[in-house]
């Protein structure tokens, strides 16, 4: 579990914002995506242990992968985040583990229990508790364009990684290979996309911009992704989702550590209900396991 709260602890969701400063956002997704696919594609290739490759059967699903999980939720995240109200956005944002947990009930990978909706639930006041904002200013322009996109990434985001699980637990594949092909071709599809609809132009300091996207592709797409995906063998889609509660509270130590901005109270108010979700999830879970266990063994 404190693999996972490291993975959202080195969130670049911030240097993702400021890189839209300097491009537009199918050009940014082009660039990141297909040299973070590159990059995982040669790692595979030379730690490979077998020469197994991907299954004509399978074809399908890599692609339906590489539309879900990449090239749609980031352009639609991307865009809502270059127009839509920061607050707001980092609250629709986060809509992605109660999205996530109802596609994993519906798909049969999970199981709707008591304990795990009241862990969401106490999860989602601990989030807005850390807003610091009354309920009605997250609400009040809630069918705006950006707000909608935003939303529409993270149900776009949850199938991708739907079929990503699905392709590792079910065929076996390994998690540098998966997103290797996945983020390759999506990224050269943006890339096309971005040549036909978006001037191809980076504004401001060239140098700074490869410097902050080199960032972001090592810690997000080689590290952070890469994890993601291995610690599906062990936690459901869900937890590893709702562990993204975590994130205001690393970003706001962030930000006092560098002294960008000191922790509010709200923060301090939240934290009991976002740590008390996480480990009633993860305990909920573990609970449903072993029952689960013993049912089959009578």
């Amino acid at each position: 579990m404190f693999i996972i709260l490291l993975m959202y602890a080195l969130t670049t969701l911030p240097l993702s914002k400021l890189l839209l400063s300097y491009t537009q956002p199918l050009y940014l997704i082009g660039l990141r995506m297909s040299i973070a696919g590159v990059l995982l594609l040669a790692y595979y290739w030379f730690t490979r242990s077998s020469t197994r490759g991907i299954t004509r059967a399978h074809i399908g699903l890599f692609a339906q992968a590489a539309l879900f999980a990449i090239l749609i939720p980031y352009f639609l995240r991307y865009w809502g985040l270059m127009h839509a109200v920061t607050p707001r956005a980092d609250i629709w944002y986060m809509t992605g583990p109660i999205i996530t947990y109802a596609l994993a009930t519906w798909r049969g990978i999970e199981s709707i229990t008591w304990a795990k909706t009241g862990a969401l639930c106490l999860g989602y006041i601990g989030l807005f508790i850390s807003m610091g904002k009354p309920l009605h200013a997250y609400i009040a322009h809630a069918g705006e364009p950006a707000e909608l996109a935003i939303i529409a990434s993270v149900m776009s985001f949850a199938y991708g990684w739907y079929l990503i699980r699905h392709l590792m637990v079910a065929y076996d594949y390994s998690p540098a290979l998966v997103h290797g092909v996945t983020m390759f071709p999506a990224g050269i599809g943006a890339l096309g996309l971005a040549a036909l609809l978006e001037p191809m132009t980076v504004v401001g300091d060239g140098i700074q911009f490869m410097l902050m996207l080199a960032a972001v592709i090592l810690v997000s797409n080689i590290t952070t992704h890469t994890l993601y995906a291995t610690l599906l063998n062990t936690y459901s889609l869900t937890f590893v989702q709702l562990c993204s509660f975590s994130l205001p509270v690393f970003m706001q130590l962030r930000d006092g550590i560098f002294g960008i901005a000191p922790c509010s109270p709200s923060l301090l108010q939240a934290a009991p209900c976002i740590v008390g979700s996480i480990m009633l999830f993860y305990y909920a879970e573990q609970a449903y396991a072993q029952t689960a266990k013993r049912l089959a063994i009578f």
